[in-house]
């Protein structure tokens, strides 16, 4: 294998006998013919024989060196996040790889969605494959649990004072951290309006509390709520006014003590 001691000691050792001399020396020099990837090839080795006179012989082994050992992949621990966060491995977690050959293991990941309860709630089957020089290939799993918990936020409403009469325009929006803004339910319990996102309209004299429910497509719900007050419309006092006192008394004002004449109750 690629990962093994290539030297004569690990892929055999030439020998030789001479005539005269009983201390041959043997050399050996390779030459690498390579293959179909990085760490696959053929080594031939060329062992020389010498005899203290100079007198040489050779003979050729020839070693081939092939790489199938897959890479030893580690994949990131399971997470839960939000449906608003990345989903890329950057924030999910990164596989990791090493190889008996390869110092640089190219990682793909590849993701399978499985539909939760509802829409921005699923799970992410996300496949992690290291794949050495020579096309060996090992696998893991991460689960990736994507979930909804953020309720809309409610916004364009607020307390409002008016004259009897008015038309209030009160209309309420709403946004999400993952649902489209026309996918919000938005209600109310006006008196008038729509009952949906819409509570204008004319309020009856007093306190009204309008409550804005929105929900989300996993059902995450807020609440908002605006008071609408109307003040009652004055009467204009248009003639003398008589007061009744106690023991019997009267007292008769002119329109004029209310308010130069122009107010009264």
């Amino acid at each position: 294998d690629c990962s093994d001691d290539m030297s004569p000691s690990n892929t055999g050792e030439a020998t030789a006998t001479d005539n005269s001399d009983n201390q041959v020396r043997i050399t050996f020099n390779d030459t690498r013919v390579n293959g179909s990837c990085v760490d696959e090839y053929v080594i031939e080795r060329t062992f020389v024989a010498e005899d203290s006179c100079g007198n040489t012989s050779t003979c050729l082994q020839t070693i081939q060196v092939q790489d199938t050992t897959d890479p030893v992949i580690t994949c990131p621990a399971d997470v839960t996040i939000e449906c608003s966060e990345d989903m890329s491995p950057s924030n999910t977690g990164e596989a990791m790889a090493t190889d008996n050959c390869d110092d640089d293991i190219g990682i793909t990941f590849s993701d399978t969605r499985i539909d939760g309860a509802c829409a921005d709630e699923y799970v992410i089957e996300r496949t992690f494959t290291a794949e050495d020089d020579c096309g060996n290939t090992s696998t893991c799993l991460q689960t990736i649990q994507v979930q909804d918990t953020t309720p809309p936020v409610i916004s364009g409403i607020m307390d409002q004072t008016v004259d009897e009469g008015d038309f209030v325009e009160l209309i309420a929006m709403s946004t999400d951290n993952c649902s489209p803004e026309d996918s919000i339910e938005i209600t109310n319990n006006a008196p008038v309006g729509n009952g949906m996102e819409d509570a204008s309209g004319v309020y009856p004299v007093g306190d009204t509390e309008v409550i804005f429910t929105a929900t989300d497509r996993c059902d995450n719900v807020s609440m908002d709520t605006a008071i609408i007050t109307v003040l009652p419309m004055l009467m204009a006092a248009t003639e003398d006014t008589t007061i009744f006192l106690e023991s019997n008394l009267a007292l008769t004002l002119d329109a004029r003590a209310f308010d130069s004449g122009s107010v009264g109750s």
